[in-house]
């Protein structure tokens, strides 16, 4: 075998390899852990084809904008110019298929400052069978092009282009050019805006990051980026059409669940769990007495009025048949939930839904620190 022969590896590879040899569970528990630091792969080879990796959908942010950056003809640089401009981390391109005809795609959740948009990086040229799987998928566009094969192949450059939606950002990056070619045709072109871009070897250099610079303004721009996002329910339908009808089994089995279990274990209220109101109503007496003085200037009745009613819910808890208290609907539910073969993937399922929730009433700039806690539902208070 010859050093040609064999593949070299990339991150790309061994998290390919990961995902392929996991179960379901273990795979999205992955993705997930790696979608804190890491951009994951979006679209993967399988076959002659590309495949869309479903785990994704898991870990998406829908709140934000994504916007695709790829390449028409051969174009290298784009994974490095992206993170140029977008502080993300892509993997430089290498010989392997891994390289071909893919999409990674990076949420930015590493940042302390939220980033404002998603990007997504196409290794390798793009087809038109890849874009027209995803033109659908996202808010915008950055397309790549080299000078020379643009008005070379000025015809098919222009079908790549009419072949997005018309509805979303499109900007035009003319790469490696002279500065003297004839735009004169450029204008028949469907784009929202373009910007001819010289060679940028280094990209620390001053020229270099005032062109960086320039770029991530008129993309960060609200007059030209698409202000309106694709919804969530939108982009979920666009994700069926892609899935593979195992995987469609699956997610729509997950989707019923959730529905299922949602007005109690997600979204519940106090009649739900009357067994945890009396435990919630203890701890509430135990901090009250916890803060009162036998011997301060207090009122004395108030430390016994307090441990009278601390030791009646505390009799409410014990288990007697003559007070015992029903154990209420959240409880039949996880209950149930835990009494069948399928209660790890239930268990997953029911933790990912609930941070989920969690992180949409976070991102709304709302606190839970003073909510009761049916109102912050965790798998703590169902267990």
């Amino acid at each position: 075998m010859t050093n040609r022969s064999i593949p070299r590896s990339s991150q790309r590879m061994l998290v390919d390899i990961l995902l392929k040899n996991s179960e379901h569970i273990l795979a999205r528990t992955l993705v997930k852990r790696l979608s804190n630091r890491n951009p994951l792969p979006f679209f993967q080879v399988s076959g002659d084809s590309q495949q869309l990796l479903p785990y994704v959908i898991h870990v998406w942010d829908y709140p934000k904008p994504t916007i695709l950056s790829f390449g028409i003809g051969p174009c290298p640089g784009k994974s490095s110019l992206i993170n140029s401009l977008f502080l993300s981390n892509f993997e430089q391109s290498v010989s392997s298929s891994y390289f071909q005809g893919t999409i990674d795609i990076d949420f930015g959740y590493s940042f302390v400052q939220a980033r404002p948009i998603n990007i997504a990086d196409a290794h390798g040229s793009m087809s038109f069978d890849l874009l027209g799987k995803v033109n659908r998928l996202f808010d915008g566009f950055i397309i790549h092009v080299n000078t020379k094969f643009l008005f070379d192949n000025f015809d098919l450059v222009k079908q790549f282009l009419a072949s997005l939606p018309n509805d979303v950002y499109r900007y035009l990056l003319i790469r490696d050019s002279t500065f003297d070619e004839n735009e004169t045709i450029l204008g028949q072109l469907p784009v929202d805006d373009k910007l001819f871009l010289c060679q940028v070897i280094d990209k620390k250099a001053d020229d270099s990051e005032k062109v960086v610079n320039l770029l991530l303004e008129k993309i960060y721009r609200s007059d030209t980026f698409l202000i309106q996002r694709r919804s969530e329910n939108d982009l979920g339908s666009q994700f069926q059409t892609l899935f593979s009808p195992e995987c469609l089994t699956k997610l729509n089995a997950e989707k019923q669940l959730v529905d299922s279990i949602k007005p109690t274990l997600i979204i519940g209220n106090q009649n739900h769990f009357p067994l945890y109101n009396i435990f919630a109503q203890m701890c509430k007496k135990r901090i009250e007495l916890s803060e009162l003085n036998f011997y301060g200037s207090q009122d004395k009745n108030t430390m016994f009025t307090t441990q009278a009613a601390l030791g009646e819910l505390e009799m409410k808890l014990r288990a007697h048949d003559s007070n015992q208290a029903d154990c209420g609907k959240a409880f039949k539910t996880f209950f149930n939930l835990m009494n069948n073969d399928s209660r790890l993937i239930n268990l997953n399922i029911l933790a990912s839904t609930l941070k989920q929730e969690l992180d949409n009433v976070l991102m709304n700039g709302s606190h839970t620190g003073d909510w009761p806690y049916e109102h912050r539902l965790s798998m703590e208070v169902h267990w």
